[in-house]
């Protein structure tokens, strides 16, 4: 009986974490309705659109084949996307990380004796 530590790993990553048909299962026409609202989603689509687009009218302009021009736009839209959303959330996470949490401390009672002694 012969254990092979690589199937024992496999199968304690799978366990762990949900497949890939899960994820999309797990997908519903209501997180489609609130893209909007998700932090950076908003303006990496925009970007993406517009690049795919420009992309692909220059493509075809100057080759005049739909399909690479096709081919063209959809490499665009997916690659200027991913890195918008990936440079927005960087900067989420510096402005986050450069924010000084804020204590309120209360009244000292020295300062609180000083103010009743003034009355």
């Amino acid at each position: 009986m012969s254990t092979d530590p690589s199937s024992s790993s496999s199968q304690t990553t799978d366990a762990s974490s949900p497949s890939t048909w899960d994820v999309i299962k797990s997908i519903n026409l209501d997180d489609m309705k609130n893209i909007g609202q998700v932090p950076c989603a908003r303006n990496s689509l925009l970007y993406g659109m517009g690049s795919g687009f420009g992309a692909g009218v220059l493509r075809f302009a100057y080759q005049g084949r739909v399909l690479s021009a096709s081919n063209y736009a959809v490499a665009a839209f997916c690659s200027v996307s991913i890195i918008s959303w990936e440079v927005c959330r960087s900067q989420m996470k510096q402005r986050a990380a450069a924010r000084v949490p804020t204590t309120v401390l209360p009244p000292s009672s020295s300062s609180s004796s000083d103010a009743s002694s003034q009355q």
